[in-house]
């Protein structure tokens, strides 16, 4: 297998990247259309006063789902501290929320460690031309 050259595979890498780019911004646009639908939908049903509607292909009715939510947080910490029930809580950190406090603070939180995740950054490169102009604006 002939071995290919690095600048190629960034190369093609980019151009998906691009492609994916271009692809999310279509779904962000067709979610819109869809939560715009969905409205128009919802609306008419509770206007009709229906739980539900069908076409040739689909049917949507109204349900409803219930998320729960801290209405009293010194109550929920203790019946957590009471039971031993951490698992009611997620273990997961805000990356914003510590960065912000670690720059108030400056100095770090304790208890708070970095895992360091190996990334590839992926850019446009800039043509010779534009590279060129750059150095005469100087």
């Amino acid at each position: 297998m002939a071995r290919v050259a690095i600048g190629s595979k960034i190369d093609k890498l980019y151009k998906m990247i691009e492609e994916k780019r271009v692809l999310t911004k279509k779904v962000l646009t067709l979610e819109e259309k869809i939560k715009e639908l969905e409205a128009e939908v919802k609306t008419v049903l509770k206007k009709d006063k229906l739980e539900g509607g069908s076409g040739d292909r689909a049917q949507s009715t109204i349900g409803f789902k219930h998320i729960p939510i801290i209405e009293d947080p010194k109550k929920f910490r203790s019946f957590v501290l009471r039971n031993k029930a951490l698992s009611l809580y997620q273990s997961r950190l805000s990356v914003k929320a510590i960065e912000e406090m670690v720059e108030h603070r400056r100095r770090p939180i304790p208890g708070i460690g970095y895992l360091k995740v190996e990334k590839l950054y992926t850019t446009k490169r800039e043509s010779s031309k534009k590279k060129a102009a750059k150095k005469n604006n100087k």
